[in-house]
């Protein structure tokens, strides 16, 4: 995520991307009951 990027999108359009990433990783680490499964989730949501 670089600054250009930053620039360009609306703030409240960052602010809902970002809180939608957080649900989505707290959802996956929810319902990820193996350690395969749970490490796959981590690559496919960046580590969260």
């Amino acid at each position: 995520m670089s600054e250009d990027w930053l620039e360009t999108q609306d703030f409240g359009t960052i602010v809902r991307y970002w809180l939608n990433g957080i649900s989505e990783c707290l959802r996956s680490k929810r319902f990820a009951y193996g350690q395969q499964h749970r490490r796959e989730s981590e690559l496919l949501l960046g580590g969260c």
